[in-house]
């Protein structure tokens, strides 16, 4: 069954360019946007151009996932108009991905704030960090240099927040993972409180198929892994980082697809692997459900 489906993924991505497009166009004008944000001088201009940012992430949200919902029946790929779906997308779930997205951003403060007295309390306080930081030297060596200068017991307490960071937001986004499929299938819920019905849905699929849910989340953070290694050893190099940059994209967008479809998939199939072959999928619903 998950080989099927990642070939299905990779297949519908490299059959369907506008997958893709509409993800490096969003990048394109996201990255144009971030320095203007940076330098803004004041405060009103940065709380707007941050809220622009925010609203435009939300509609290309709202757009790419219809696309993607759209693009798991890949058989009638090249009869649909993706331009017209993804602004159809934008316009019906723009409403929902907005609540979910601070539905996210709240909860995911909460579990920060929790993990931060959490690792507080347990490896100690980071202050000592902070106020070397702000009498650094804008040098471009010289955290570096002073990373080597720290003492074991202060390299412990920053591995041990880094740690515990980075463990409580896998461990989060992983019951997130199915949001976004979630968000794009049809419902007669209030759209206001379709978020709610969608991060249900999320959590109790996953939960449903956990085993399977986890193996796919351990593989896409695995490979994640090392293609952020690779980035940082080709980043000196301009040929190579631009080509690191487009199998990246590459691979977010087999990520989400595959995410897509096998959230479809087992929604579809009730009776789990018994309805689909392992060499193909099909993109129609199973027999007697």
């Amino acid at each position: 069954m998950f080989s099927g489906i990642v070939k299905k993924s990779f297949d519908t991505v490299n059959e369907n360019s506008a997958i893709t497009l509409f993800f490096v166009l969003f990048l394109i004008a996201f990255n144009f946007l971030l320095p203007y944000i940076f330098s803004a001088k004041s405060f009103v201009t940065t709380v707007m151009l941050v809220l622009c940012a925010f609203l435009f992430t939300a509609v290309f949200i709202a757009g790419w996932i219809n696309v993607l919902k759209e693009s798991v029946d890949k058989e009638k790929i090249k009869e649909k108009n993706f331009s017209a779906i993804f602004f159809d997308g934008a316009g019906k779930n723009i409403v929902p991905v907005v609540v979910s997205l601070f539905l996210y951003l709240f909860l995911l403060g909460i579990v920060l704030f929790l993990v931060g007295r959490f690792a507080q309390y347990f490896f100690g306080s980071l202050d000592f960090l902070f106020k070397d930081i702000l009498n650094m030297t804008p040098e471009q060596n010289s955290f570096m240099d002073y990373i080597k200068k720290l003492s074991v017991e202060q390299l412990y307490v920053i591995y041990g927040w880094q740690l515990s960071f980075m463990l409580a937001i896998a461990i989060f986004n992983f019951f997130f993972l199915f949001m976004a499929p979630a968000l794009a299938q049809e419902s007669k819920i209030n759209l206001f409180l379709k978020a709610f019905w969608a991060f249900k849905n999320s959590i109790c699929f996953t939960f449903k198929n956990f085993i399977p849910v986890f193996g796919i989340y351990f593989l896409i953070c695995f490979i994640s892994g090392i293609l952020n290694i690779i980035r940082a050893i080709t980043m000196a190099n301009i040929v190579l980082a631009i080509l690191f940059l487009f199998i990246y994209i590459y691979f977010v967008a087999y990520t989400i697809m595959l995410i897509f479809n096998y959230y479809e998939q087992k929604n579809y199939c009730n009776n789990g692997t018994d309805g689909i072959r392992e060499d193909e999928i099909s993109d129609k619903p199973c027999e007697g459900n």
